[in-house]
């Protein structure tokens, strides 16, 4: 019977920060850790941009607003997109049954 390590699962899924570089200091830069498996679900759940936007950064949410706030709209969309790619999330994928499944 094969063994699954869990240890091993967690080796697997190590993946880098994601820096957003604010300006051409480093020391502005914006670190950005990977979402843990309750920001994922949550992720996974949220439908607007904002809310993503607020699950990928958390405490440092206020700190990139100021930036991205009053930018382009398209700024806020590519950002969230840049994130999801980086961090190994689809949320383009047709969920269970299709987009034409029945809610009833």
């Amino acid at each position: 019977m094969k063994t699954y390590r869990f240890d091993q699962y967690v080796q697997d899924a190590a993946i880098e920060p994601f820096v957003l570089a604010i300006s051409d200091n480093p020391d502005e830069n914006i670190v950005i850790q990977p979402p843990n498996g309750e920001t994922l679900l949550a992720l996974e759940e949220t439908l607007t941009s904002r809310g993503r936007l607020k699950l990928f950064l958390g405490e440092q949410y206020d700190q990139v607003w100021v930036h991205i706030g009053l930018a382009p709209g398209g700024v806020l969309a590519a950002i969230v997109k840049d994130m999801a790619g980086h961090f190994g999330m689809d949320f383009q994928r047709t969920p269970p049954g299709g987009t034409g499944a029945s809610s009833s």
